[in-house]
C-alpha cells in the first residue's frame, strides 16, 4: 500500500528486532565514512570547500546513478509517479553542501557544524510526523537532545569558535538551518521512495544523480582548482568514491530499515569520527568540554541503536 493510499497504514517500530539494528549498522558505517571528509579536505592544496563539495557530490552522485541504472529502470514507473520525491531529494542534496559551507564561512566551524548537523534530526522527525504520521518515540527525543548537546560541546571544544558578527552571524545560522533541513529532506525523500516500493539503490541513485546534475554548473565554475595539482585531484576523487559513493550507498540501505529521524540521529557519529581523525592525523587538541561531548554523542548513539522491547504495532488513520 502506498503512502498516499486512502485507509490505514500499519506502522511498526523501526528499531524493533534485528531489522532496526542492522539498519543502524549501515547508517553508522556511512557516518564513519562521512567523518573522513574534513581530514581529506584539509589535505587539498588549492581547492576550497565549495569546489570539493561540487566535485565530490557531483561526480559521486552521478556515479551512484550510473551504478544503479538497472534498478532505476526497473523502478521507472514508481519513480515517475513519485517524481516530486526525487526532485526534493535531488535539490536537497544540491543545496545542502552549498548552504553548509557558506554558513560555516559566516559563523565559524563550530556554530556551523552544530546548527547544520544538530538541526537535521529534528527536521527529519517533523517532516515524517507531518507527511507520514510517524510518531517519534520518547527515547528518540531524549537521544536527539543528548546528541545536540554533545555535538555542541564537541565542536566548541575543538577550538573552532564563532567568526561572524551581527548580520553575518544571523545569515550564517540561517544557512546552517537550511543545510540541516536539506539533509533531512534528502533522507525523508529517499525513505519515502523506499517505502513506496523503490529499491534502496534506485532511490539513492535517482536522488543523488539528480543532485549531482544540479551541481555541474558549480563544478564548472570552481573545477579548475580541483585539477590544479595531483593532490587536489586525488582528494576530490577520494571524496567522490568513499564518503560520497560508498557512504550514500550504505545510507540508502540503512534508510530501508530505519526512519529518516533515526538515520539523521545516528549520523551524529560523523563528528565523532572526524574528531578522532583530527586528533590522530592533524594533531588537533581537545578541551575537556570536547571529551564530554564525545561521551554524550556516544550515549546518544547507544540510546538510539539499542532495540526497543517488542510491542504491538500501531494503526494510524
Amino acid at each position: 500500500m502506498g503512502l498516499g493510499s486512502v485507509g490505514r497504514v500499519k506502522i511498526a517500530s523501526d528499531r524493533a528486532g534485528g531489522r532496526g539494528v542492522s539498519g543502524a549498522g549501515f547508517v553508522l558505517a556511512a557516518a564513519g565514512l562521512w567523518g573522513t571528509l574534513g581530514t581529506a579536505a584539509a589535505l587539498a592544496v588549492h581547492a576550497g570547500p565549495l569546489a570539493l563539495a561540487a566535485a565530490s557530490i557531483g561526480l559521486g552522485g552521478l556515479a551512484l546513478a550510473a551504478a544503479a541504472a538497472k534498478p532505476i529502470r526497473a523502478a521507472k514507473a514508481i519513480l515517475l509517479a513519485n517524481r516530486w520525491d526525487v526532485i526534493v531529494g535531488g535539490l536537497a542534496m544540491a543545496v545542502h553542501p552549498v548552504a553548509f559551507y557558506a554558513g560555516m564561512d559566516l559563523t565559524g566551524v563550530a556554530v556551523g557544524t552544530v546548527v547544520a548537523i544538530g538541526s537535521a534530526p529534528a527536521c527529519a522527525a517533523a517532516m515524517e510526523r507531518v507527511s507520514d504520521g510517524v510518531h517519534l518515540p520518547r527515547r528518540s527525543v531524549v537521544a536527539i537532545a543528548i546528541g545536540l548537546v554533545g555535538v555542541s560541546l564537541l565542536a566548541f571544544g575543538r577550538g573552532a569558535g564563532a567568526s561572524g558578527q551581527g548580520g553575518a552571524m544571523a545569515a550564517g545560522i540561517g544557512l546552517g538551518l537550511v543545510a540541516g533541513a536539506t539533509y533531512a529532506a534528502y533522507s525523508w525523500a529517499v525513505r519515502r521512495l523506499i517505502r513506496k516500493g523503490v529499491a534502496p539503490r534506485a532511490a539513492t541513485g535517482a536522488c543523488m544523480g539528480s543532485g549531482g546534475l544540479a551541481l555541474m554548473p558549480l563544478l564548472a565554475l570552481t573545477g579548475s582548482s580541483v585539477v590544479a595539482s595531483p593532490t587536489d585531484l586525488g582528494v576530490a576523487l577520494f571524496m567522490a568514491a568513499v564518503p560520497i559513493f560508498a557512504a550514500y550507498a550504505l545510507y540508502g540501505a540503512g534508510l530501508a530499515r530505519v526512519t529518516a529521524a533515526t538515520a539523521t540521529t545516528l549520523a551524529l557519529f560523523e563528528p565523532m569520527v572526524a574528531t578522532v581523525l583530527a586528533l590522530a592525523l592533524l594533531h588537533e587538541r581537545l578541551d575537556p568540554a570536547a571529551w564530554i561531548g564525545l561521551a554524550l554523542v556516544a550515549l546518544c548513539l547507544i540510546t538510539t541503536t539499542l532495540p526497543s522491547p517488542p510491542r504491538t504495532s500501531r494503526w494510524l488513520a
